[in-house]
């Protein structure tokens, strides 16, 4: 049975989003395209579930530029909660023949980020540009979830390329220490030069809606009239990232003080 994700509207202040969103609120939030010789290791890119039910990634097809189905495949099936990412491997093969597939070598240079899979189709992102496609497959239609677009002005750089906007090409090369950029673990390029990646794969920590974390009701202020839609988002257990306040992934009583905080302006 396939999978369809309501919008919450009302007070939840979800924002505008693509008018296909409609299908699965799962969003394209970053990617490593790979750097001139040594990658590191295969080029990926981070799924984010904004809506509030779990979705089975299985159920989305993807493809690079020029989507087809013929070329294109389904993602790996794994639970995706509300609020949570999920990094996606374009192939099995490593960068480093010292590794035997893609999965350690991702492993042994940025860590165990969470839920890992890989595409069942689909090319590799190119350094020269390319975009990142989702789809419903509907019968013999491709229906778009979402696009990420890039140019080469973001590539050949240690670092990933992170969705900022609603925007298909809202995009920056990540900042060390921002939105839960980290250093991975080094590795040696073509040169044998130690080379260490920036990014946060797993980690989602922006907001696509372009407002202020604590602002539920979307009136570019955090303040009282906050208050009421905040505790409904923690009594029905729905997830909303403005009211994410202590970055976790999810909406809960551990959200509580640091909300208070925002109202006083702490």
């Amino acid at each position: 049975m396939k999978i369809r994700i309501l919008m919450v509207v009302l007070a939840l202040c979800w924002g505008s989003v693509a008018a296909q969103a409609d299908i699965f609120d799962v969003r394209i939030t970053e990617t490593w395209t790979g750097l001139t010789g040594a990658d590191g290791t295969a080029d990926w890119f981070e799924i984010t579930n904004l809506g509030n039910t779990t979705v089975d990634t299985g159920e989305i097809f993807y493809d690079d530029s020029n989507p087809m189905l013929a070329t294109g495949g389904f993602l790996e099936s794994l639970a995706l909660p509300p609020g949570e990412s999920a990094v996606f491997l374009t192939s099995i093969q490593p960068d480093n023949k010292m590794f035997d597939n893609a999965f350690f070598e991702y492993l042994a240079i940025w860590g165990d980020t969470g839920l890992i899979g890989i595409t069942g189709g689909g090319g590799n992102l190119g350094a020269g540009g390319d975009s990142i496609n989702l789809f419903e497959v509907d019968g013999g239609n491709l229906n778009l979830i979402d696009t990420l677009e890039y140019t080469s002005a973001f590539t050949g750089v240690p670092f990933t390329i992170e969705r900022i906007g609603q925007g298909f090409t809202d995009i920056r090369n990540s900042v060390l220490g921002e939105n839960g950029a980290f250093e991975s673990n080094p590795f040696q390029n073509d040169n044998m030069m130690s080379v260490t990646l920036v990014g946060s794969p797993g980690i989602f920590k922006g907001d696509l809606d372009g407002g202020m974390l604590g602002d539920i009701n979307c009136d570019g202020a955090v303040n009282l009239l906050d208050v009421s839609p905040f505790v409904n988002l923690i009594t029905a257990g729905q997830f909303n990232a403005k009211g994410d306040i202590n970055g976790d992934g999810l909406v809960n009583l551990l959200d509580v003080s640091p909300f208070v905080a925002l109202l006083s302006g702490g």
